[in-house]
């Protein structure tokens, strides 16, 4: 055999085989110390080292491996020094491994976008399809203490607590579960705002009915005190059926602020029934209307017209209001307190008649101008609960003692000017309810501060529930959830607003609680800008804003919460989001809106109101979106609170002082001279 020489040796290994570095062979030996031997059809057989097999030590190849079996592995080096192609097995794994995951993950990509697509549409078709009546069969999906939540499939709606139970003792937790199915009807929706209201047809015919139907008014009733509310006293007329006996006809022969000053939990009482509401089911009853009769019970201790002075009041100028029995009226007390039994005064208001008495006799009380008394001069307007004594002007509420409001003098030297929506003014366009104005009034006396407060009574505009404006003046979607849900670009124009526990409506209360405010701190100097002086004013939520930015120097709006745990009070905080904090004029005002709603918690505090949690909620709201003055949204309560009187000038008491401190704290020059500055 011919020898070949170098040259020819050397040519020959540059046709060698090529190998990928990634190679597939068949095992052929698996030796005691963990290595693999590889027949790859390569003149050398390739070896798999142990280290190369795992990263875990412990592994033993012969756990996963057999002589025979193919196996995969990375080619390191055509030559390990010994003659053999050294291999890895670990690092072909790992590759394969990765390569695997990324399709598992594109994969799963595809089909999630897929099912984002395929749900998308069938949103879309359930929303195209939904109408009210419609019975759909759902999966309760999250418990709260005002309702269920109901997974439709592809949108869920609120199953609310009064449309699951008709007894106020049930609780949700004894009959529902999350994760329970449930039957439930279309109430009410709102496609744009992906909001479905739901009844429950299980629920049946409220068993109210049935016991209600056995009365009638005019009714004598044997029932007992249940529970007292801050306006009356409630009584359980039969197991299920409960009435109230409102503070007014509790007795005539004293003016009753507190049920609990005359009746007890417990208590067996006769009352007659003087109202069935059927509507909102509710039962009104007198006690007051049995005085006097056979039916009469637990009044022995009073005999009917015996006259009490229940509670002295200095107006001042040696004037008082002394209130007896149901009557009012004015007289110079020389010492009469609380408590002490006298004949009836020379001068008093009949409230039942309507009628001034003057030392016995009936004097005209609308529009007199002849005081022909040797007593205080009376002019007392029933309609619109307002007596003026010697000139002096006071303000009457049904309910409640008269109160100082403020001197004929000091109300001469306030400017009351109506001001409008006008084109010109910024955000103005942006408004769809702008046809009523809003009041400001101009403090000019010599406490006066040169400091406009808008005053804004929350609710109150017909029609605004079915209107809808921009959220943002940017036209960027919400970043908060709320009344209306996150991601939307439109807003309710106006709301409502929810009905306390008592009946009373929220804008009743909004309305009250801005005028005892208005009251307060025009008496305090302040100026002050009313967005709305009665049940209706047609002016949105921007209207409302746009004013305050061009006629006052900050922006209240007064509401209540809509749960009933009595949660507190507490401000609507600018969202820690910085998109939204960026935008103007939100960027500019967000810092001293916080501080302006520190102040007023801190105020609230000082009245010893019960404030939720830290005092605030992050909330996007219309009116933050457009204000370019300190602009706060307060809600004080909920519908669990009391609104009486006392509660409402605590409230206004809290809020007066909170302005005061913020105004303080921001060095804002407080003048007893010259004009206000807007």
């Amino acid at each position: 055999m011919e020898e070949k020489s170098f040259e020819q040796l050397y040519n020959e290994s540059l046709n060698e085989k090529k190998f990928d570095k990634l190679v597939t062979g068949t095992i052929i030996e698996i030796t005691s110390n963990g290595e693999i031997f590889v027949n790859f059809g390569y003149k050398a057989d390739g070896i798999i080292p142990k280290k190369e097999f795992s990263d875990d030590i412990n592994a033993n190849p012969k756990d996963v491996f057999k002589v025979g079996d193919k196996i995969t592995a990375d080619v390191l080096k055509m030559n390990d020094g010994e003659g053999n192609v050294l291999l890895s097995y670990k690092r072909a794994k790992k590759r394969e491994d990765s390569i695997k995951e990324k399709e598992k993950r594109e994969k799963e990509r595809k089909e999630k976008e897929q099912k984002r697509i395929e749900t998308a549409k069938k949103k879309e078709e359930f929303w195209n399809n939904i109408k009210v009546g419609e019975v759909y069969s759902g999966t309760i999906s999250k418990k709260a203490d005002y309702g269920l939540f109901v997974d439709l499939g592809f949108e869920r709606g609120l199953l609310h607590i009064s449309e699951i139970l008709w007894n106020k003792d049930e609780k949700l937790e004894d009959k529902f579960n999350v994760g329970d199915e449930i039957e439930v009807k279309v109430k009410s929706f709102d496609k744009e705002e992906r909001k479905i209201s739901l009844s429950y047809p299980l629920k049946g015919e409220n068993p109210w009915f049935t016991l209600a139907d056995k009365y009638k008014i005019n009714d004598i009733v044997t029932c007992n005190v249940i529970k007292f509310a801050s306006f009356g006293a409630f009584v359980e007329i039969e197991k299920g059926l409960e009435g109230l006996v409102h503070n007014s006809q509790i007795t005539s022969l004293k003016r009753v602020t507190k049920p609990e000053e005359v009746l007890e939990i417990g208590q067996t009482i006769n009352a007659k029934i003087i109202s069935i509401d059927k509507e909102n089911c509710k039962i009104g009853l007198s006690i007051k209307d049995l005085e006097g009769t056979s039916m009469e019970y637990g009044y022995e201790d009073y005999i009917k017209g015996e006259t009490i002075v229940t509670q002295v009041a200095d107006v001042g100028g040696g004037s008082s209001f002394i209130y007896y029995d149901h009557l009012a009226g004015t007289t110079d007390p020389f010492g009469y307190t609380k408590g002490d039994e006298v004949g009836k005064p020379d001068a008093y208001f009949d409230f039942d008649t309507r009628q001034l008495i003057v030392d016995g006799v009936v004097q005209q009380t609308q529009n007199n101008v002849n005081n022909t008394s040797n007593r205080p001069y009376v002019d007392f307007d029933y309609e619109n609960k307002v007596a003026t004594v010697d000139g002096d002007r006071y303000v009457v509420d049904d309910t409640q003692p008269i109160i100082v409001s403020m001197s004929q003098e000091y109300q001469n030297n306030i400017k009351k000017t109506n001001v409008t929506l006008t084109d010109n003014l910024e955000y103005a366009e942006y408004s769809k309810i702008h046809s009523d104005s809003a009041i400001l009034y101009t403090n000019n006396n010599s406490n006066k501060k040169n400091i406009t407060i808008c005053v804004n009574a929350g609710h109150g505009t017909n029609g605004g529930e079915s209107v809808k404006t921009q959220c943002h003046p940017d036209g960027s979607a919400k970043v908060t959830g709320g009344s209306t849900a996150e991601g939307s670009i439109t807003a309710t124009a106006v709301a409502s607003g929810m009905t306390f526990l008592d009946g009373t409506p929220e804008k009743e209360a909004t309305l009250r609680m801005a005028l005892i405010l208005r009251d307060l701190l025009l008496s305090e100097g302040y100026n002050v800008l009313m967005i709305r002086e009665e049940d209706n004013v047609q002016l949105d939520n921007i209207a409302r804003t746009v004013l305050a930015n061009n006629y006052a120097d900050c922006h209240i709006a007064l509401h209540w919460d809509e749960t009933t745990t009595d949660k507190g009070a507490y401000y609507m905080k600018v969202p820690n989001v910085d998109s939204y904090k960026a935008m103007e004029p939100v960027a500019s005002t967000w810092q001293k809106s916080d501080a302006f709603g520190e102040a007023l918690i801190a105020g609230l505090r000082s009245q010893n109101i019960k404030i939720f949690e830290e005092g605030s909620i992050e909330m996007d709201l219309t009116q933050t979106s457009y204000s370019k003055v300190p602009s706060i949204d307060i809600e004080l309560g909920d519908r669990s609170s009391d609104t009486s009187r006392d509660s409402l000038e605590r409230l206004a008491e809290g809020l007066e002082k909170g302005v005061s401190e913020y105004y303080k704290e921001n060095s804002i020059a407080i003048q007893n001279v010259g004009e206000t500055t807007r």
